[in-house]
């Protein structure tokens, strides 16, 4: 079993009164809600950042494509024009 720590934080006061209003909710302490936010935001974070690093891993191995900023942009341009219209 993990030894939990401590951590102190400070947030805005809309934040803490949100937290609040969810635990009662949840019928959950607030420990428990920020460990679960906290949980939710490193895994997504864990992961996106895991992709970046395969993708430059793979462009630095020669298995991997770049596309040109321009290249990308005119496409973009074109399909929110074609939107537009």
């Amino acid at each position: 079993m993990s030894k939990d720590a401590s951590l102190t934080v400070r947030v805005r006061q809309d934040t803490s009164e949100r937290l609040d209003l969810l635990s009662k909710a949840m019928n959950r302490s607030k420990s428990y809600v920020i460990e679960q936010a906290l949980d939710q935001y490193l895994a997504l974070n864990e992961w996106q950042i895991q992709g970046i690093q395969a993708a430059i891993d793979d462009v630095d191995n020669g298995a991997g494509a770049l596309t040109d900023h321009s290249e990308v942009r005119t496409k973009w341009e074109a399909r929110i024009a074609h939107k537009m219209d």
